[in-house]
């Protein structure tokens, strides 16, 4: 849909998917083991769009809800201490547990100035999201979740001719975020676990 005499643009979307022998790749000491899922749901809708707030300010937003989830995964990954629902494979159930790094909501917001300028165009820009949180380990262990987070980029710049030159700053609030928990060893009784984390604050000078 476009708004006041297009200066405003919207998308709105639903969504519902149903996998059957979905495959569900877990990350175990330093090798990838494959799952089957014998059902999982994916539901959900977004919404995101883009305004005009002046002659040389755009903001872009979006809210998204995605609901994926095991509906039938009998023989998923154990995390350490839980007793195996399938004694014989070693394996658990994760019947309505959620996959790994996958979070339910997660929006975004985003300003830009832009201007002319003498020798071209020069801009200012700051974007803005949040996640909820999520499992950050293949097995569902409770002990292991991302909480919900914002996270913050930063960017000012300038275009000449072929050239552009960027100031920026990323997770300008320096957010310790993990993206997934891998077990150490593929035996049980081994609690150890090596985190994957998203990059801390950095900044740089881009030509």
């Amino acid at each position: 849909s476009e708004l006041f005499d297009g200066r405003m643009r919207l998308a709105l979307s639903g969504f519902f998917t149903e996998y059957d022998s979905y495959q569900d790749a877990a990350f175990v000491s330093q090798q990838f083991t494959v799952g089957n899922a014998q059902k999982t749901e994916l539901k959900g809708g977004e919404l995101d769009g883009t305004v005009l707030l002046g002659n040389h300010v755009t903001s872009n937003f979006g809210v998204s809800y995605a609901d994926l989830t095991y509906k039938n995964y009998t023989d998923g990954l154990c995390y350490p201490g839980r007793t195996p629902d399938n004694p014989a494979t070693g394996t658990c159930n994760l019947d309505g547990e959620h996959p790994v790094n996958a979070p339910e909501w997660v929006t975004s917001l985003g300003l830009m100035y832009q201007t002319d300028v003498s020798w071209g165009d020069a801009y200012a820009r700051v974007d803005w999201s949040w996640s909820d949180d999520y499992n950050t380990s293949f097995s569902a262990d409770p002990r292991l979740v991302q909480g919900s987070y914002s996270w913050v980029n930063l960017r000012v710049g300038t275009h000449w001719d072929r050239y552009e030159i960027v100031a920026w700053v990323d997770n300008t609030l320096d957010e310790d975020v993990v993206n997934f928990d891998a077990q150490l060893s593929l035996f049980g009784s081994d609690p150890s676990y090596q985190t994957f984390r998203q990059a801390p604050r950095s900044y740089g000078l881009t030509l």
